[in-house]
């Protein structure tokens, strides 16, 4: 049988071969020898001499997001950052390729029309995206499946997130932008069914799932990344033209900056010390992000862009502090990173805020942009509209709930070996043991926190926060 490290790289190189075969008979970058496409890209930017150069830039902002903003989010594991900031990486670089292969696929398939695919930048924010919806099922079982299931999950899944988005988009016709229903609540709950399959480590492993004071600030610095460009996150694939992508900017902001200020003053209502949680301002503070992606290029008033993000931020802090417990004691649902709190309810939240927006807003308001608004306005009411946007919430949440449970039970299978030692690095990564020097000045590693033994915090450094358990 093979060893875990061999079964890796072993799945790894058969995963990057099959995206290598994909690539080599159905994809091509445009070029000159293409006078199709050579006229055609022409054409596009001498109508809009500024689309390539303004979607690059919105690329790159979403680029930041999801290598850099989630894999530091992730490191808030006192004794798992390595693993996570490590895993995030190649995971988002796997579903970035297998993410251009499957989407562009899925969409063909529903056309009926299976042309040679050229690959362009919103092509690349698209599986930017897909690779968006992967990491967020990541925080549900972060520390509790080795990186060979890992690569596995990301595999399938990207799969049912490409049918899942194929449905919403090319059969029920909805509007998505940022995301809430395609790639938040989709990936939330894709993730939750998934976790329900591995199940709850023992208890004397659980201890390890807690952070430390120093892994609570690279998280922080994961989630001032995710708050800077989650509006460009929710616009990077909204057309310039009547002000849409300006809207989506505006709308997201007014929305991520309520959520921030609701989840400052939940945290310290809703906690038992009444001091600020650090899990709360890492995560709940980018709650009005979620909520707002399928809602944000719509001509709404700025209150109620801010009243969805308060109510985002309020009802993030209070599925960390009630709900979470709850699940975890009745269902045995260890959700790691508290992905049902940060993207499952404001995802929800987020897809019927759309669909009632939809009901309400006067066609006055678009002109004669709501069909380039809504595809199927030219034989739907905005009644009908908006009653189809809350049933494609419904119906992301029960294909991801229904695929994430077969990923898992396929993950818990005798096909795979299971993580021996939960939100540990130490089984996957080389962990130096010995002291190190460092300007003549030798620090021991301490081998209870994880990290280098400088001395005892005094009890005085947390007295506007909840306390950092540093113990084992």
């Amino acid at each position: 049988m093979l060893t875990q490290e061999q079964g890796f790289a072993l799945s790894l190189a058969v995963f990057e071969v099959i995206c290598l075969v994909f690539f080599a008979v159905h994809f091509d970058t445009a070029n000159p020898m293409n006078t199709k496409i050579s006229t055609t890209a022409s054409d596009e930017v001498a109508e809009n001499p500024g689309r390539h150069e303004s979607y690059y830039a919105m690329y790159m902002d979403v680029h930041v997001m999801i290598f850099v903003g989630f894999g530091f989010l992730m490191t808030y594991l006192r004794k798992y950052s390595l693993s996570a900031v490590s895993l995030n990486f190649v995971v988002a670089v796997m579903s970035l390729q297998w993410g251009i292969i499957m989407v562009t696929m899925a969409h063909q398939i529903g056309e009926g029309d299976y042309p040679t695919k050229i690959i362009d930048v919103p092509t690349l924010i698209n599986a930017d995206f897909a690779a968006g919806a992967v990491l967020i099922s990541f925080g549900a079982v972060l520390g509790k499946i080795t990186p060979t299931q890992l690569l596995w999950m990301t595999f399938f899944e990207l799969i049912f997130y490409a049918i899942n988005e194929c449905i919403l988009v090319e059969s029920l016709h909805v509007i998505d932008a940022g995301g809430s229903m395609v790639i938040h609540t989709f990936g939330a709950f894709f993730g939750l069914a998934l976790t329900i399959q591995i199940g709850v480590p023992p208890s004397h492993e659980q201890t390890h799932n807690t952070s430390r004071y120093t892994s609570d600030i690279f998280a922080m610095i994961g989630t001032l990344f995710l708050w800077m460009y989650w509006p460009s996150f929710n616009a990077a694939v909204v057309p310039a033209d009547g002000f849409r992508q300006e809207r989506a900017v505006v709308n997201t902001v007014l929305s991520i900056a309520a959520s921030c200020a609701s989840t400052f003053a939940a945290t310290q209502v809703l906690t038992r010390a009444k001091k600020f949680d650090m899990v709360h301002l890492q995560n709940a503070t980018l709650a009005g992000g979620v909520a707002m992606g399928a809602t944000c290029e719509l001509a709404i008033n700025p209150a109620s862009a801010i009243t969805i993000g308060l109510m985002a931020g309020c009802v993030s802090v209070a599925g960390y502090s009630l709900a979470s417990p709850m699940l975890e004691r009745r269902l045995r649902l260890s959700d790691s990173a508290g992905i049902l709190n940060l993207h499952g309810m404001p995802g929800v939240i987020g897809g019927l805020a759309c669909g009632f927006t939809t009901m309400a807003i006067s066609d006055e308001h678009y002109g004669d942009q709501v069909v380039d608004i809504y595809v199927a306005r030219d034989h739907r009411s905005a009644l009908l509209q908006g009653g189809y946007q809350i049933l494609a919430t419904f119906v992301s949440v029960g294909i991801a709930v229904v695929s994430g449970t077969a990923v898992g039970a396929f993950l818990k299978s005798p096909l795979f070996r299971q993580q021996q030692l939960k939100y540990e690095d130490k089984e996957w990564f080389h962990i130096e043991e010995a002291s190190r020097s460092y300007s003549g000045a030798t620090f021991p590693i301490s081998h209870e926190t994880g990290g280098y033994n400088f001395g005892s915090p005094s009890p005085e450094a947390s007295c506007d926060f909840v306390a950092i358990n540093t113990t084992s």
